[in-house]
């Protein structure tokens, strides 16, 4: 049984962390991506990613909830997982392989339209899946209950068939647990579902005014005072990174370059460092500033860290952040530096470190 939720998106650095998964991980950990970009080299990342995971032992959740309404996917005859399928279950010539499975359990977002509905519909019929259903936990008590019937008889389905998320997003402080704790003690209640998680991130937005050190995990202290009330609820966060996604950019919007940083797990808590990089007028790095040798010197200070000496488990992600803090490897994308700190936040959660803090 797994112990503990992650949600990861489908970008780069999350999708190099998923392959690298061992699985002990997979079975201690479930993984649930959020689909947020229609890249067409990102979804061929991603059924990497999920085969790599049902190879290991775990069929992951696939959530288009946080898909941007102006994607291209959401457009798609058969829903916006379609594209994803037909990747995974098909042939070359667009014939269905006969041995085809569908590596992931859908998610069904709470206010999905009929049109997406009936697609997700069509996937059990062709594949027997089970499913995911997502919540916001401010949702109104009565207002879930009837979305989640609606999605129950679209699917046809039944709730001992479905894991229950109960999202409540961005956390900026330790919240009262009352309202949250009521809706999930009310879905319990009426609904045998396959399991109840509640998911919660404070990994905040934007970095610029933020100082290095430890930071406190408000997801974690929102799940104790869950169970504290006798709910039968699991844990579930965002890894390192916000809980909402970014919309997407602007044609001919520049990207500025991040200064180099990471976002350590340890036992209820994590550790921030980062080292800014000195620009220009216009943002960007000046000539002779190397996003690695500054990675380099972040890996150092987290590798002498507390956490580190706490946390680390060998992981994928904790050997790299060594070979980087000793210079056998330069990590110089952002890409880099969250596969590094997902693959270890996986692992931590694997673990179990924050029960053992």
């Amino acid at each position: 049984m797994h112990s503990s939720t992650v949600v990861v998106r489908n970008k780069s650095g999350e999708l190099e962390a998923l392959r690298k998964v061992t699985p002990s991980e997979a079975r201690a950990v479930r993984i649930c991506v959020d689909l947020v970009s229609d890249g067409p080299e990102l979804l061929k990342g991603l059924a990497a990613a999920l085969e790599h995971l049902t190879n290991n032992g775990q069929k992951p959740l696939l959530d288009v909830t946080q898909l941007h309404q102006s994607s291209l996917l959401r457009d798609q005859p058969g829903g916006p997982l379609d594209p994803v399928v037909r990747i995974l279950t098909e042939e070359p010539d667009g014939q269905l392989r006969l041995d085809a499975e569908l590596p992931f359990t859908p998610v069904v977002p709470l206010g999905t339209d009929d049109r997406e509905l009936r697609g997700y519909a069509l996937l059990r019929e062709s594949f027997d899946c089970a499913f995911g259903i997502r919540v916001r936990a401010s949702c109104p008590a009565e207002l879930a209950v009837d979305r989640i019937e609606r999605c129950l008889t679209g699917l046809k389905t039944a709730p001992e068939a479905v894991e229950l998320l109960v999202d409540a997003g961005f956390l900026r402080r330790t919240i009262p647990s009352s309202e949250c704790g009521r809706l999930i003690a009310g879905l319990a209640a009426r609904y045998s579902f396959q399991s109840i998680t509640v998911l919660g991130g404070s990994i905040p937005a934007k970095r610029h005014q933020l100082d290095g050190g430890v930071r406190p995990r408000h997801e974690f202290t929102l799940w104790q005072q869950l169970k504290a009330g006798s709910l039968d609820v699991r844990y579930g966060d965002y890894g390192i990174v916000h809980p909402s996604a970014a919309a997407p950019a602007k044609s001919g919007e520049g990207r500025v370059q991040p200064n180099p940083y990471l976002f350590y797990t340890g036992g209820r808590r994590s550790r921030y460092a980062f080292r800014a990089m000195a620009r220009d007028d216009k943002r960007k790095p000046l000539p002779g500033e190397d996003p690695g040798e500054h990675f380099r010197e972040v890996a150092q200070e987290m590798v002498g860290s507390v956490e580190y000496e706490q946390s680390a488990t060998g992981s994928w992600g904790d050997r790299r952040l060594e070979e980087c803090s000793r210079g056998d490897v330069v990590a110089k994308r952002s890409q880099d530096w969250i596969a590094i700190g997902t693959s270890h936040h996986i692992a931590h959660l694997a673990a179990r470190g924050d029960r053992a803090a």
